[in-house]
């Protein structure tokens, strides 16, 4: 919608990789907004309502008490939506965007074998995937260490 019929409605013209960043950027902040007000939810009204009883001011209760929490809450919901993201960027192919997808079917069409090259991509995605897992459960680790180190 956004490559094809947005440039009809506006005038403008967009790339793929524009129009890819502004869906998945819609898309992925949808789901963002969603983890953020869960893991603030997930904080118990006790929080709150100790830091209005000792009247903590509103920017010092959220910068010290309440977002540590909330991150370290989200943090793995976080961590699963940027490996969807990243899984979902393959779809710019589908619109001509030269991702890693698109780069392997160009190969593959020139040299007229699509085993070598969609496995390749396939251990791009597979690589990158384990990398922004292993990020994440360092994330994880040095907030259940910092939990463990203040007791």
């Amino acid at each position: 919608f956004i490559y094809f019929a947005l440039p009809g409605l506006l005038g403008v013209k967009l790339s793929a990789l524009t129009a890819g960043i502004i869906a998945f950027g819609l898309n992925s902040s949808a789901y963002v907004t969603e983890i953020l007000r869960a893991g603030i939810e997930s904080i118990p009204k006790g929080q709150f309502e100790a830091a209005r009883v000792l009247q903590i001011p509103s920017y010092y209760m959220w910068r010290d008490i309440i977002l540590p929490q909330v991150i370290k809450n989200i943090a793995p919901a976080l961590t699963n939506e940027m490996i969807t993201l990243l899984k979902e960027t393959a779809l710019i192919a589908t619109i001509g965007g030269l991702d890693i997808m698109r780069r392997s079917q160009m190969v593959a069409a020139a040299q007229f074998t699509y085993f070598a090259p969609l496995c390749i991509a396939a251990l791009c995605y597979y690589v990158l995937v384990m990398l922004l897992e292993r990020a994440g459960k360092k994330i994880e680790e040095k907030w259940n260490y910092d939990k463990n180190k203040k007791h």
